[in-house]
């Protein structure tokens, strides 16, 4: 690039030394989550208003709630069909309280995964000795008919009607 600033400099062109990079702004630490944690809650309320509204009746996935936030001059309008969706496919990601919070507000789907979590593991169950199927038995069938007729099927002679009687047809064989 100097190469460049040298001939721009000769044909008689201005040439502006670029600026040199800033450091990266230092990021202030904060909590980790709390960003996190203030959409759950947001989310959290948009239900709590719901089902105030709704009742216990189930949350479709297009759902949008406005909600009012603390140091926001217009309410803030949640998804909440999709928070619902999104929440309980990672369900396992939330903590005890979040779980509570929301079985409390009728997700089942919420209280279910801790009473599955908390249940005592059961003794394997043992597999029950199977015996062998007993042969079905053949029933007797019109002796124009070479299909092998089980107990409960039916007859319909449909290679009779299409190919005729056995001792009228050509073997496979013949026709090798």
């Amino acid at each position: 690039m100097p190469e460049q600033r040298e001939r721009l400099a000769k044909l008689g062109i201005p040439v502006i030394e670029p600026a040199s990079p800033t450091p990266a702004a230092t990021r202030t630490t904060k909590k980790p989550g709390n960003k996190t944690q203030a959409a759950f809650q947001r989310g959290l309320t948009a239900l709590t208003q719901w089902v105030e509204k709704e009742g216990q009746r189930p949350v479709p996935r297009g759902a949008v709630v406005e909600v009012e936030v603390d140091g926001e001059a217009e309410p803030v309008t949640v998804k909440l069909g999709v928070w619902t969706s999104n929440t309980k496919s990672r369900r396992d990601r939330l903590d005890a309280d979040q779980l509570t919070a929301l079985a409390e507000l009728g997700m089942d789907w919420a209280g279910a995964t801790r009473v599955v979590q908390d249940a005592p593991t059961q003794p394997a169950a043992q597999p029950a000795p199977t015996a062998a199927p007993a042969p079905r038995p053949e029933r007797e069938h019109h002796e124009e008919c070479d299909e092998e007729l089980h107990e409960g099927g039916t007859c319909t002679c449909w290679s009779i009607k299409r190919y005729g009687p056995p001792s009228e047809r050509e073997s496979y064989g013949d026709n090798l």
